[in-house]
């Protein structure tokens, strides 16, 4: 049995102008090295030229003021996989469009002009908003950062265009293999709150190592560990205290405050912190069964610093924040009160926050506001932290999306997670 897969983007772009496109493929196990078959939707798509790996395409101009889609099917043998093609309407303004609106230091980056779907950058020149100063096309940067551009063409200027500079070693970003699916998989965060000191909280890690293995929650939970009992120990650190703070604050007024320990919160909720007993009753209640909204990663170490690609997909209208916290896995130290060895090997113990930490706020960055059915991507590079009593081969990293929630008074609640080895990617999680 062959397997058909798409390893460019399924949804590609083009201006108004038009021009040539390529379609990435592989075939598992194409012993005889057949060609899949190619057939466009619409007219406007044309020259299709199939290659062993790749689908050549042209687009032809888009004369109309509105924005038209089409697509192309790729099979082969009963397989089809379909690649939406989407194309820019003529607009009665100058368009100043950039090959990337993400590049990478000592990488070319190209702009084109565009007057009522004719390409008028031979007539045109670029400017840096802030110098006014004209500027190559192509150009190539030798330092990150935002820079901001305009063109002038026959008397018109053209709208602001903001390209993001990032490091060299940025990853590509993960291709989204279903570009028209918004039904995310949910996983409730569960923190654990305990310490090898506790005597009490081997009863919590038995009832969450339960869960872990028990199919109705092992795809719906990403339970991770801080250990802020007492300031001793290896698994304690000092952001596991801010932690601790943060959810006393933010839990103090609610059903059941953060009082005592184990405690499980969740999700940044702040009306409810579970104990042994109730936490498996509180995941059932939280649980939900689509996410709505979700966060493909690649990311790689350059030097001190962590580099995440990360792509945003959203299927309602709102703001978001996200986090990222390193993990440690493999931590032996003993446990207090433990009654089975395994208790004395701690997994998914909080390290440090790579974004910002306080007491009263650990929802990390700001991404933005995105409208309903949009993608948006972005560049991080957030410096590690080292500790002689850290295993770095044992880490990896955790990414929290979160919004405002109407249920606590627009306080922001997690939307999506996802764990990521660190140097790996990890795509989008579908329900």
């Amino acid at each position: 049995e062959t397997s058909l897969k798409i390893t460019s983007e399924r949804n590609m772009d083009f201006t108004a102008v038009g021009g040539s496109g390529k379609i990435l493929y592989t075939i598992d196990d194409n012993v005889d090295e057949l060609l899949p078959d190619a057939t466009p939707s619409a007219a406007w798509i044309t020259d299709i030229n199939v290659e062993a790996e790749s689908i050549d395409f042209k687009v032809e101009k888009n004369s109309s003021t509105s924005k038209r889609t089409g697509s192309i099917d790729v099979t082969f043998e009963g397989q089809k996989v379909t690649v939406k093609v989407i194309q820019a309407g003529a607009a009665n303004e100058l368009e100043l469009v950039a090959s990337s609106k993400n590049v990478r230091v000592g990488e070319p980056l190209s702009f084109i002009v565009i007057f009522n779907a004719e390409d008028v950058t031979a007539e045109s020149k670029i400017y840096d908003y802030n110098t006014h100063e004209e500027v190559s096309n192509p150009i190539t940067y030798d330092q990150m950062g935002e820079y901001v551009y305009y063109a002038q063409y026959n008397g018109k200027r053209s709208r602001v265009l903001t390209i993001n500079v990032v490091p060299a070693a940025t990853p590509d970003f993960v291709a989204d293999t279903e570009p028209d699916n918004f039904n995310f998989n949910h996983r409730t965060l569960i923190i654990n709150h305990t310490g090898v000191d506790c005597p009490n909280c081997p009863g919590m890690k038995q009832m969450l190592k339960e869960m872990s293995e028990d199919p109705y929650y092992n795809g719906s939970i990403n339970i991770i560990y801080s250990h802020s009992y007492t300031s001793s120990g290896m698994c304690y650190s000092e952001d596991n205290s801010i932690f601790k703070s943060y959810f006393k604050e933010v839990c103090k007024t609610s059903y059941m405050p953060f009082s005592g320990y184990p405690s499980a919160t969740y999700n940044l909720q702040h009306d409810f912190c579970a104990g042994t007993t109730t936490v498996k009753s509180q995941t059932d209640v939280v649980r939900k069964d689509i996410a709505e909204a979700a966060v493909s990663i690649a990311s790689v170490i350059d030097g001190d610093n962590l580099i995440i690609s990360a792509e945003l997909k959203t299927s309602v209208t709102q703001s978001y924040r996200i986090a990222v916290w390193m993990l440690e896995d493999g931590i032996k130290e003993s446990q207090y009160g433990a009654t089975e060895s395994w208790m004395n090997e701690h997994h998914d113990v909080i390290r440090y926050s790579l974004t910002p930490i306080s007491s009263s706020d650990i929802s990390g960055l700001d991404w933005g506001y995105l409208l309903a059915n949009e993608t948006s991507r972005k560049v991080f590079e957030l410096p590690m932290k080292s500790n002689a009593s850290w295993n770095v081969d044992n880490m990896k990293f955790i990414v929290v999306l979160s919004a405002p929630s109407k249920e606590h008074d627009n306080k922001y609640e997690v939307v999506y997670t996802t764990m990521c080895e660190i140097g790996q990617n990890r795509p989008i999680e579908y329900k």
